[in-house]
């Protein structure tokens, strides 16, 4: 479990510095998070793996490390994926997005072409263009979404 910790907080660490170059939170998120500064606490700051906070589905589950509600726009979410399929079809929003398999075989659409990929893979989403992920293997795939806005 440790690992998974640990590769989580690279990954949140990738995304936010990513998040600030590339599609930075809006002002107005940013303000609203430092008026709150005193409601961060250790409690709510720290997010462990918890089978009770897992959204299960019959393709997989996921489980939300920092919502956007706590961060101002940015989160953070494993999910795990079922062989051979998905838990949505190929969509884009204005947010960029990036994957990070971590167990299993990926294959990742974006802008109508494919390629399939295996674990420490990143997968990058930019803005508006359309992009999905899907299980390739005959194994659950377990990956993590890093977001802002």
């Amino acid at each position: 479990m440790k690992q998974w910790c640990m590769i989580a907080a690279i990954a949140f660490m990738a995304g936010f510095l990513l998040g600030k170059m590339f599609n930075p939170v809006n002002t107005n998120a940013q303000s609203s998070i430092q008026e709150n500064a005193s409601s961060f606490t250790l409690d709510n700051c720290v997010m462990e793996l918890s089978e009770d906070a897992i959204q299960k589905n019959d393709r997989g589950w996921a489980f939300w490390f920092v919502p956007q509600k706590l961060s101002g726009g940015l989160n953070l979410k494993m999910s795990e994926v079922n062989a051979r399929t998905a838990h949505h079809g190929a969509h884009s929003h204005p947010e960029a997005e990036i994957y990070f398999i971590l167990e299993g075989a990926a294959e990742f659409t974006l802008d109508g072409r494919s390629k399939i990929v295996g674990k420490n893979s990143s997968l990058y989403c930019p803005p508006n263009l359309p992009h999905g992920i899907r299980n390739a293997g005959d194994a659950p795939m377990r990956y993590l979404v890093i977001k802002s806005g």
